[in-house]
């Protein structure tokens, strides 16, 4: 079962970047199915109707791809009513890293952190490639069995951005549109005052939207290293075979 209203993409109160990739293209003919695989921040802050809506979609699993620290300092707020597995894949924040390696002492500048960005798209692929996968491959292999799947990081737009990314293109969704899914986070989401607080006025930028640049750089990565994106996210299933399967699972005619 699946609550129609946010299968449609109505958005929950308090995780504003909270979507379904249903309803996605997915080769000729085809689309994603609704209601089986949802991307979002990390689940805080809801009120009584965001609770009972999550609730009704009855997920089988949430991945959370936030590093150890940051999930420790922030735990999930779930409906205590909610049977759920936990799966954390961790891939640990390093863009403040980034950005005073290159920074180098000097004052920092905007392209500073847009670089660091960049970087950090690189080393998802380069360094966090089996956690990627392994985010994948457990989203994919839940929904698949009719379970619902969450994935979500902090604000849900670039690790979950990234993963959303590798899932929609398995699945045969055109770069076009995969580039719009990731695009959306720019008007869906906006940092809490906490976090804004804590980040250089002139990061804020880079660090608090999404560029394609970003997506571009984890993309070209993956192609030299993978030979793309939907190559990467069958590797992780296991093969061609098995992603076929999931394809077959997990779309469905126009």
């Amino acid at each position: 079962m699946t609550a129609p209203a946010l299968a449609r993409g109505a958005l929950l109160h308090g995780m504003p970047n909270f979507r379904d990739l249903g309803g996605a293209p997915a080769g000729p003919g085809r689309r994603v199915r609704r209601g089986l695989l949802f991307r979002a921040p990390a689940p805080r802050a809801l009120d009584a109707q965001d609770m009972d809506r999550l609730a009704a979609l009855r997920p089988g699993v949430i991945i959370d791809l936030r590093g150890r620290a940051e999930a420790a300092e922030r735990p999930s707020e779930l409906p205590a009513t909610l049977d759920i597995r936990h799966a954390p894949h961790p891939v640990e924040p390093r863009t403040r890293a980034f950005i005073e390696q290159i920074a180098g002492g000097a004052p920092l500048l905007p392209a500073h952190a847009h670089e660091a960005m960049m970087r950090s798209y690189r080393g998802y692929v380069l360094d966090f490639g089996d956690t990627f996968a392994g985010a994948v491959r457990t989203a994919v292999e839940s929904a698949a069995e009719g379970r619902p799947a969450i994935f979500h990081c902090t604000a849900g737009k670039d690790r979950t951005g990234l993963t959303a990314a590798l899932i929609l293109s398995l699945l045969g969704a055109p770069h076009d549109h995969v580039l719009e899914d990731y695009l959306k986070t720019n008007a869906l989401w906006r940092p809490d005052p906490q976090l804004t607080g804590h980040v250089d006025e002139a990061a804020r930028s880079a660090m608090f939207s999404v560029h394609r640049d970003y997506l571009d750089a984890a993309m070209e990565t993956l192609a030299a290293s993978h030979g793309g994106p939907a190559a990467f996210a069958a590797e992780a299933l296991g093969g061609e075979a098995a992603a076929a399967r999931a394809i077959a699972a997990l779309t469905e005619p126009l």
